[in-house]
């Protein structure tokens, strides 16, 4: 078993020292010559794969000479996840418990909405929830109108572009029209509903409504009727339990956060002082095996993205399978050193999977600097918002638009709210990622780095590369280059890779 190992190993047949002596430094397998084809591979193809993760979705398909594929009919307008769909609802509902209480929210709740209301879906649906935040179909009426002319103007080079667009003349036009079109044929349909006329709406124009918008759709289903009818009442009621959930969330997230804070004060006390001893054992300087680990991993890694991305052009189910087993294929990699030789037991003790002090211990080890980590990853977090108010703030000084704000994937896929999906990224966010994103960046990685550099310079450079290969764009990557630093301090900390994994 890989955790049945102590480390440092002991012999208790050995002599006693009273001196304590430092582990010796053992170099890693691998030659001068593999030592520079996988420096040359690492770089070659480590910066191919963090540049295709952070070009705009549309640029990847341009680079494989494809278009990117329209979205199916009747898809979704806004995911259930999205900040639109979820400030909407709770507002909403917060708002009928306040006008009970005299105390209405509308007014104050509309600009954070409004400020998360990026697509054309998402203004309209920021157009139902201004119908009902301030009690008023006009505001309605008004946004439609508004996201109506923007529509128009994008798709004037389409003859059905007019009033009479029907949803079969919106499916026949160009791909790049087509959801535009669609956009158009919603604004037409919520018109009828707060212009006194939602009896034009046939039941398949309300359904489509509601597989497009959800909640908001259903909302707009139901405007004109009386609250306490049971169709709207169990859209608007649930403030109170909001209200406390939201209360308990807060307080939680204070409390976790002022304890990292003082474990975080603990250990930098403990560094300082040096009574917080470092277990790992850096290699002699020389050997490439774990460097070929990295390089091996970057190239599966940029052959499964692009790959992925050119299947999707022809069959989007095809393409999650192929990149959901490819992942799983790569837990493979970090098992490379055995293949190039390696003993097993030299193997684990070099990777971290040993069971250090003790499993559970390294478990307890891990938990409590994830908590350190957390006020670490809170100032990854400020930096971000940093960045985006001062890009958008250099934008807006040269007369370009503010642009809409950065985009992360994750949130995009789970915001559809498809139960297999979810399940599938809950397995790679707590399985996958992991064992292998730990072997190979803090596993593999770090250690190649540690036989060069001080641990900080070690962890920061760790840390970078394992936040750019995630395809959040270099605005949002901060948090995760905070994570990455921090689960490196781990490894340094404990030598085995435990605490990693548990982190």
């Amino acid at each position: 078993m890989i955790w049945a190992m102590e480390y440092p190993p002991t012999d208790p047949t050995a002599s006693v020292d009273p001196t304590p002596q430092p582990p010796a430094r053992v170099r890693d397998p691998g030659s001068g010559a593999s030592r520079a084809l996988a420096i040359l591979c690492a770089i070659l193809f480590g910066g191919l794969a963090i540049l295709w993760q952070n070009l705009p979705v549309e640029t990847q398909y341009r680079a494989i000479g494809q278009t990117q594929p329209a979205a199916p009919e009747n898809a979704p307008a806004i995911g259930t996840a999205s900040q639109v769909s979820i400030l909407g609802r709770v507002y909403i509902r917060m708002n009928h418990l306040y006008e009970g209480m005299k105390m209405p929210l509308g007014q104050q709740s509309m600009p954070f909405i409004d400020q998360s209301a990026v697509t054309f879906g998402d203004q309209i649906a920021a157009a139902i929830a201004a119908a009902e935040l301030l009690d008023d179909p006009q505001e309605a009426i008004d946004r439609l109108e508004t996201v109506r002319q923007d529509l128009q103007d994008l798709v004037a080079e389409a003859p059905e572009a007019a009033d009479g667009f029907t949803f079969e003349q919106a499916q026949a036009l160009d791909e790049e029209l087509k959801q535009r079109a669609e956009y158009l044929v919603d604004t037409k349909h919520l018109l009828w509903v707060y212009t006194g006329e939602g009896e034009l709406l046939t039941q398949e124009n309300r359904e489509r409504l509601v597989t497009r918008y959800s909640y908001f759709g259903r909302l707009a289903n139901t405007y004109g009727l009386d609250d306490d009818d049971p169709a709207r009442a169990e859209l608007l009621e649930g403030g109170g339990v909001i209200i406390t959930v939201l209360l308990l969330i807060g307080l939680l997230m204070l409390v976790v956060f002022l304890t990292g804070l003082v474990l975080l004060a603990v250990g930098a006390v403990g560094l300082s002082s040096r009574r917080l001893k470092m277990a790992f054992v850096p290699p002699a300087p020389g050997g490439s095996v774990f460097l070929e680990v990295y390089a091996l991993f970057v190239a599966g890694f940029l052959v499964m993205t692009v790959g992925t991305t050119l299947v999707s052009t022809q069959n989007d189910t095809l393409a999650a399978l192929l990149s959901l087993a490819v992942q799983w294929t790569l837990l493979l990699v970090p098992f490379w050193p055995l293949l190039r030789g390696m003993k097993g037991k030299e193997y684990r003790l070099a990777i971290g999977l040993h069971r250090g002090r003790g499993v559970i211990r390294e478990m307890w080890a891990g938990l409590l600097a994830y908590l350190a980590s957390i006020p670490v990853f809170f100032l990854g977090v400020a930096i971000t918002v940093l960045l985006m108010v001062v890009v958008q703030a250099i934008r807006v000084s040269r007369g370009a638009d503010a642009g809409p704000p950065p985009e992360n994937p994750v949130i995009d896929i789970v915001s559809q709210g498809d139960p297999v999906v979810l399940i599938l990224i809950f397995l790679l966010a707590t399985v996958w990622a992991p064992i292998t994103e730990e072997l190979v960046f803090r596993g593999a990685l770090y250690r190649w780095l540690r036989g060069r550099l001080v641990w900080p310079v070690a962890a920061l450079v760790v840390g970078l590369l394992f936040a750019f290969l995630h395809s959040y764009g270099p605005l949002m990557v901060s948090p995760l280059i905070a994570l990455g630093f921090m689960f490196s301090f781990m490894r340094e900390w404990r030598g085995s890779i435990i605490a990693c994994m548990t982190a």
